[in-house]
């Protein structure tokens, strides 16, 4: 058990001479760090990468047909629920309505 204390302090020492350097202050990493929605570049990034999306999934012909008899309106709707999604997700400021997982699995 003598051999073993000396091991310890040194091991002891060593953590707290590097936990300083380790240590990040929260309101520092929170700075550091933008939430994703921000780094794709906001709604408007995520918008247009939706329109993007969704005009070539509706163009592709294995998936066309899923996209075939919506109205403008829904299409409109179903490019806004899309959006609203990523930006939910991402961390931004949109409010997703849509239906959960769990209930569309259904």
């Amino acid at each position: 058990m003598k051999r073993l204390t000396p091991f310890l302090y040194f091991t002891l020492v060593a953590f707290a001479a590097a936990a300083p350097i380790c240590a990040v202050p929260p309101q520092a990493f929170a700075q550091q760090q933008a939430s994703l929605y921000h780094r794709l570049g906001g709604y408007d990034a995520i918008a247009a990468v939706t329109d993007d999306f969704v005009g070539r999934l509706a163009g592709d012909p294995q998936l066309k047909h899923f996209f075939g008899g919506l109205s403008v309106d829904s299409q409109k709707k179903l490019r806004q629920h899309v959006v609203d999604f990523l930006c939910s997700a991402t961390g931004g400021p949109c409010i997703y309505t849509g239906l959960k997982g769990d209930i569309v699995g259904r």
